[in-house]
């Protein structure tokens, strides 16, 4: 027989107990001037969205927005975190 183990590592995530998935999702991803947020909590509108370096440096603070303009970043992987939640997309 062979076996099998499958490991999922989920860093950036929240999973709820329940199986149901929370937080944010980023459309499209990868994208070049304007990014989309999809968000299943609604007390998001309360945050700023903060957009960090992959080295984790600060790079934007913004008040909420479903639509963030990118089209100043230069190319590169950033992370999206609004509250607790955070999210990886890539400029091109």
């Amino acid at each position: 027989k062979k076996y099998y183990y499958t490991a999922y590592y989920n860093s950036i995530k929240d999973n709820n107990l329940n199986g149901g998935y929370k937080g944010i999702k980023i459309s499209p991803n990868p994208a070049t001037n304007i990014i989309e947020i999809q968000e299943d909590d609604i007390s998001f509108a309360n945050n700023n969205i903060m957009i960090y370096s992959i080295n984790g440096k600060l790079i934007s603070e913004v008040p909420f927005s479903k639509r963030i303009d990118i089209s100043a970043l230069s190319a590169g992987v950033y992370f999206l975190t609004i509250g607790t939640r955070t999210e990886l997309f890539i400029k091109n």
